[in-house]
């Protein structure tokens, strides 16, 4: 049996899913810290939220920070835009499609982004 050799895109993508991971829970973690303690325990059923948090999609958690104060002054619109991007590219990574350097200076520079303000 002939093995192909590892290519550079595969690294890519190991790399992509990682970053992803990481902001991923980063969202979630600061999301659920923040709200609990501002509100208590039951921050979700206050909100009538109907999908518990551990279920929800990324542009869902993106969302959190458009509609819940503290929430709401994390981010620049201009950086909730850039963060809406990862959308598209999440999707291309969980269902193992190569993503583009463009993409993947993004995902970059969105994870940048999220370690900055989010401490």
């Amino acid at each position: 049996m002939i093995r192909e050799p590892i290519k550079p895109q595969s690294d890519t993508m190991t790399e992509a899913y990682s970053l992803l991971f990481e902001i991923e829970i980063k969202l979630r973690n600061y999301i659920n810290w923040t709200l609990m303690k501002d509100y208590g325990l039951q921050w979700q059923y206050k909100f009538g939220e109907k999908k518990p948090l551990v279920r929800s999609n990324f542009n869902e958690l993106i969302s959190y920070f458009e509609k819940y104060p503290p929430l709401t002054s994390c981010f620049t619109p201009a950086e909730i835009e850039t963060l809406s991007h990862l959308t598209k590219i999440r999707n291309k990574v969980a269902h193992m499609i190569y993503i583009s350097e463009i993409e993947f200076d993004i995902l970059a520079k969105c994870r940048y982004i999220i370690k900055c303000r989010l401490k």
